[in-house]
């Protein structure tokens, strides 16, 4: 594993601990530090309230030269 990607990633995520956005829960798997887990919560009031959403995000090596891929967990409706 990449040193840099890894401090980088650990970095970003005291990050976002510190500065949660609002309706977006990620964090990395506790074996991985390259691939994390996130749910996007609809928020009320809208056409998808009570909506979760899941999916992964996988960082290469490289990171943060070479971008992450994302993938929904969750089908479409």
């Amino acid at each position: 594993m990449n040193k840099m990607s890894t401090k980088r990633l650990q970095s970003e995520y005291k990050r976002i601990l510190a500065n949660q956005p609002p309706y977006i829960e990620t964090h990395p798997d506790p074996d991985d530090i390259l691939l994390w887990h996130f749910a996007v919560i609809s928020p009320p009031n809208c056409p998808y309230t009570n909506g979760i959403y899941y999916g992964t995000i996988t960082f290469p090596k490289e990171y943060p030269m070479k971008p992450p891929a994302i993938k929904m967990l969750t089908p479409s409706r």
